[in-house]
């Protein structure tokens, strides 16, 4: 169906929220993370997982082309119910995973029917191995922390995202001390929402269980409907939806392309 990469200025925890907005995702539209921080994975680590497999074997599998399934035969299912390709620890596998797998790693996440692809595609770097990725997807949200300091280092990189307009839009973590809104006027950037700075929501997640009643879980839901009012809409037959035949079982491991609209 889709993929939304994100990215961050300077703001801590966006593998949290990016796991927190996928939870959240509409049930009728199913969601998975990729890791493609070249920073580094994180998911594999927290919830004490074998690393494989995930991004380092996909981009082994993938050498000769990539389709759909084979991403989904490299996903793993988290302890939070969560699905996602995760990736190893190591920066430097990572970024040769990313090297490998080229364009055709965004156009295969692109492209999973009745699947929405969330990307942690960690800070912005104008020389990230992951902004082939960024450039290449349809839909960009930037993480931001609602401070001088954040909103400095994010302008400070704007250009290096070249992301035309249109195709951006911000998310803070927290409306302390400068409210969303006034850090899009800043950023020149529409705003989906502000998912709440909340630790002890964080690590319940964290630790593999969803949060149903936290700040975390209220605000990742609404940012999930609002992302979701921006992606294709299923068919009025259920056109792209995830197919009976796949009951979203066990594919893992033990597109269109429309613009955001703007809305404010």
């Amino acid at each position: 169906m889709s993929l939304v990469a994100f990215v961050a200025g300077r703001s801590p925890g966006l593998t949290t929220a990016v796991h927190a907005i996928a939870t959240a995702w509409p049930a009728h539209r199913r969601a998975i993370v990729a890791e493609v921080d070249p920073a580094g994975g994180t998911l594999a680590a927290r919830f004490d997982l074998a690393p494989q497999p995930g991004l380092t074997d996909l981009a082994a599998a993938g050498r000769r082309g990539l389709d759909p399934d084979t991403v989904l035969r490299h996903c793993r299912r988290l302890a939070s119910g969560t699905i996602a390709l995760v990736a190893p620890v190591s920066p430097e596998r990572v970024t040769s995973a990313l090297a490998v797998l080229g364009s055709v790693l965004g156009e295969a996440l692109d492209s999973i029917p009745g699947t929405d692809v969330l990307a942690d595609c960690g800070r912005i770097e104008r020389r990230s191995p992951a902004m082939e990725l960024v450039h290449g997807a349809p839909y960009v949200v930037l993480v931001v922390t609602p401070s001088l300091e954040g909103v400095a280092y994010a302008q400070a990189r704007m250009e290096a995202l070249s992301i035309p307009a249109g195709r951006l839009a911000l998310l803070t973590v927290g409306e302390r001390p400068y409210p969303p809104d006034e850090v899009g006027r800043a950023l020149q950037l529409p705003v989906v929402g502000a998912l709440a700075w909340d630790p002890a929501g964080a690590a319940q997640l964290n630790s593999g269980k969803a949060p149903r009643r936290s700040e975390l879980r209220r605000t990742a839901t609404v940012i999930a409907r609002e992302l979701c009012g921006f992606l294709p809409a299923l068919g009025p037959h259920g056109e792209g939806a995830v197919p009976e035949s796949d009951p979203d079982a066990e594919p893992y491991a033990s597109g269109m392309v429309v613009t955001y609209p703007s809305r404010r």
